[in-house]
């Protein structure tokens, strides 16, 4: 249930193992990006259930994309056309609405990331993926029919634009679509695995982009898999782009 201090409504994830990208061979709709797998190690930490909506970052940043027109209200569409940077700020200020201490601070021209913090902050690379999975091994989270995204996912055979969240059903841990609907921005720089990052990594300290995980209504099942990547320059605003907050586990 939200409270005046958890505006989103915040799913606790375990911590353990899992192997993120794909093998040579092994998912036949991988990309070269994707190889080779890396086992990692992710903390428990707490994920929203849904990507953030338009009413919610209407309320918090009182202001919203010329783009949407008046539909940030009432339906519960996806906030769209949010940059990387309007993403880190959002979660900053919905992190001082609550009373929690902002991850991100900006200086010289540069994001940093307070680990520590208790505030809200994008997931990383690795702790979306592992989210994404829920503990499983296909390359989707229901299994490894990618016909079976019509039931899952919003995408390119069911929709022609973004969906209220929670339209389909959840992954096994309870989060909504994290398959289709909206890509979503991640924290990471955008580069080649590192297999010697195997503590929950965080990327690298620069690359071509930023992450961006999940696939969205524009996209088609191979581009739904759970290991599936892509980047972006963090300036952009997109129809296709939105975000979802995570938070460390306290204690």
């Amino acid at each position: 249930m939200r409270s005046k201090r958890d505006p989103l409504q915040m799913t606790d994830l375990p911590g353990g193992t899992c192997r993120i990208g794909s093998d040579p061979g092994q998912d036949p709709d991988a990309s070269g990006d994707e190889h080779p797998s890396v086992e990692v190690r992710i903390a428990p930490f707490s994920m929203s259930r849904d990507l953030v909506t338009r009413s919610l970052y209407r309320r918090i940043i009182d202001r919203v994309p010329e783009d949407w027109g008046g539909a940030w209200r009432g339906r519960n569409l996806p906030a769209n056309q949010i940059s990387w940077d309007d993403a880190t700020g959002f979660c900053n200020r919905l992190s001082m609405s609550a009373g929690l201490t902002p991850c991100y601070r900006y200086t010289t021209g540069v994001w940093e990331c307070d680990w520590s913090a208790d505030g809200y902050r994008l997931p990383t690379e690795a702790e979306w993926e592992y989210a994404c999975r829920a503990g499983t091994q296909t390359p989707w989270y229901w299994g490894a029919d990618g016909a079976a995204a019509e039931r899952h996912a919003w995408a390119r055979h069911n929709t022609e634009g973004p969906r209220p969240v929670g339209g389909k059903p959840a992954n096994p841990w309870g989060l909504r679509d994290m398959a289709g609907n909206l890509w979503e921005w991640c924290w990471d720089w955008y580069d080649h695995y590192d297999p010697a990052a195997a503590d929950n990594p965080r990327g690298p300290a620069e690359g071509r982009g930023r992450v961006i995980r999940g696939g969205s209504f524009a996209n088609v099942a191979p581009n739904l898999r759970c290991a599936e990547r892509g980047r972006r320059e963090p300036g952009t605003r997109s129809a296709i782009i939105g975000f979802r907050c995570a938070r460390n586990r306290p204690g």
